[in-house]
């Protein structure tokens, strides 16, 4: 958090790129009438300077000021919703600091982006990825949000994944049955966002990012127009989006290169199976054979049954020491008691030094 902090402060401080921000935010808003970005003056800009345009407007919250316009507040919310479905889902680029400090309405009906330290940026395959998450979360599916969570590079532990699960369901079940009372989208991405702090989730910051965006843009709607639903108005946009980027020319050539690939490596396989045969027929095929775990059992059973000759040696040296012991009232060689004394004072020592070479060896095998 520290450094996403540090690294936000640092581009909010850098009015050269808070420039190159709005120069770019301004190209891909051209096409949506209504949507104005202050031009940049570059002769007098800089690190440490950033002069543009005047605009003159009230805050996009203020809704006795938008109507004392003689404007709809209404086709402001549409407005503003339309430009930020561009921005994010079509450009890839989208202004991402949506206070209603940030966002003017002109005379004239124009919303002005002001403000360009944060933005967004997203990847086509992270826009059809977020496609995906919304519109899962508007249908309830589960399965939808965590398979586009993944998408989006944000990994659930397996051991949490089944409670992750089952609240994300509630949270999305309870949105599904109190919308009919007029709560908004931004409720569900709020419990979203809940779930994946409660489980300690490493969340990518263009993710968060992307989801405060959304539900700012949701609070400023329904201040300019209480019917405002999120829902209704994304869905459409989504589907189009989806089948327009399942079906672009980019995806297109990617799956025709593919199938390409898979075409040629089916044509190769009459030749590799041609070639295999003639190598079996000349009778020129070698097998090799890796022995590495054959080597490990050998040496396994060599250390066995070297342990049971020593047991055995040393069961018959105190046998035999016994028999010998038990005689000692015979008339045999002083020598030979002596012998068996030291096979029996040999055979000690030799168990003990056993038993503890076993059991050093088991800790060290539990470790």
């Amino acid at each position: 958090m520290v450094d996403e902090f540090s690294l936000q402060i640092r581009r909010e401080l850098d009015f050269a790129q808070d420039g190159m921000n709005a120069d770019r935010l301004r190209r891909n808003m051209r096409g949506i009438p209504g949507v104005k970005i202050p031009r940049v003056h570059w002769g007098i800009s800089g690190p440490c300077l950033l002069a543009m345009d005047y605009v003159e407007g009230v805050r996009i919250d203020d809704v006795a000021a938008i109507r004392a316009f003689g404007l709809f507040p209404e086709d402001i919310a549409d407005l503003g919703f339309s430009a930020y479905i561009q921005q994010i889902f079509v450009d890839g680029f989208f202004h991402g600091d949506p206070h209603p400090g940030n966002l003017l309405v002109t005379r004239r009906g124009e919303v002005v982006f002001l403000d360009y330290g944060i933005v967004g940026v997203l990847r086509p395959e992270r826009r059809r990825a977020f496609a995906d998450l919304l519109l899962a979360m508007t249908r309830t599916d589960v399965a939808g949000v965590i398979a586009a969570l993944e998408k989006l590079d944000v990994h659930i532990s397996p051991a949490d994944l089944d409670s992750v699960k089952d609240d994300l369901y509630l949270v999305l079940l309870d949105y599904r049955e109190m919308r009919l009372e007029r709560v908004n989208f931004a409720v569900a991405i709020r419990g979203l966002t809940d779930i994946l702090r409660r489980y300690h989730i490493r969340v990518p910051s263009n993710l968060m990012l992307m989801m405060k965006v959304v539900v700012m843009v949701i609070d400023i709607g329904t201040r300019l127009d209480p019917s405002f639903n999120f829902d209704q108005r994304i869905r459409p946009y989504l589907a189009r989006i989806i089948a327009q980027q399942r079906f672009s020319p980019e995806t297109m050539a990617k799956t025709v290169w593919s199938l390409a690939d898979a075409a040629e490596g089916l044509l190769a396989i009459p030749g590799n199976v041609n070639e295999t045969l003639k190598t079996l027929s000349e009778g020129t095929v070698t097998i090799e054979l890796e022995d590495t775990d054959l080597g490990k059992i050998v040496g396994v059973i060599d250390r066995t049954s070297d342990k049971l000759i020593v047991g055995l040696v040393v069961a018959a040296i105190v046998v035999g020491s016994s028999l010998v012991l038990r005689v000692a009232d015979l008339p045999i060689p002083g020598y030979v008691t002596t012998l068996a004394v030291v096979g029996y004072v040999f055979a000690v020592l030799v168990g003990f030094y056993a038993v503890y070479n076993i059991l050093r060896h088991g800790r060290v095998i539990r470790r």
